[in-house]
């Protein structure tokens, strides 16, 4: 086993080393995910910069989301492996190439697949940037998949920080909400 290992590269023992963590990170990241850690109703745990689900989203946009932290741990994971599997057969920097290129398309790949809906009426959402009265405009983090969104409210109070709320609707990349009564909570929490 020893022989194996000094008789890599050193290209090869560091995208050996890079795919092992990669892959680490990528199964914690994956765990994580499936036993509910987003799960807002548990913490209030916002992964925004990990959720690509703009409405009109630019390129470049995409892009950045696509390559924040889950698109990251890919791009380790994917390109570490492919760049150790291809330097047995092509020199070192298109080996790099290559296996960049692939990191970032896996990234991209999983990203475009793992887009989800933005919002629609009827989601519970908790205030995380007070919605104003005077401009009317706040954020929401909605409990279903931990996406903070736009937010306007309806009527003219201001909803302050940590309050629920209920989307009514969609309108011009922005949510429509209405704070939650205490009443209509009980209401909501027997029906679901």
């Amino acid at each position: 086993m020893i022989d194996i290992w000094q008789g890599y590269t050193l290209l090869q023992k560091t995208s050996f080393i890079l795919g092992i963590i990669g892959t680490i990170l990528f199964v914690v990241y994956l765990v994580l995910t499936w036993a509910g850690y987003y799960n807002l109703k548990k913490g209030y745990i916002s992964d925004d910069i990990d959720m690509p689900n703009e409405v009109n989203e630019t390129f470049w946009g995409f892009m950045f989301s696509a390559l924040a932290i889950r698109g990251s741990i890919m791009l380790l994971a994917f390109g570490g492996w492919t760049i150790f599997g291809f330097s047995f057969f092509v020199p070192e920097i298109p080996a790099i190439i290559i296996g960049v290129v692939i990191g970032i398309l896996v990234a991209v790949i999983a990203t475009f697949i793992l887009r989800r809906p933005v919002v629609h009426a009827g989601q519970t959402a908790v205030v995380s940037v007070k919605i104003s009265n005077k401009d009317k405009t706040g954020k929401i983090i909605l409990d279903e998949n931990g996406t903070e969104v736009d937010a306007i409210c309806e009527g003219f109070k201001s909803i302050k920080k940590g309050k629920s709320v209920v989307v009514t609707s969609y309108v011009n990349g922005k949510a429509l909400v209405k704070k939650i009564s205490k009443k209509s909570t009980k209401i909501y929490e027997y029906l679901h």
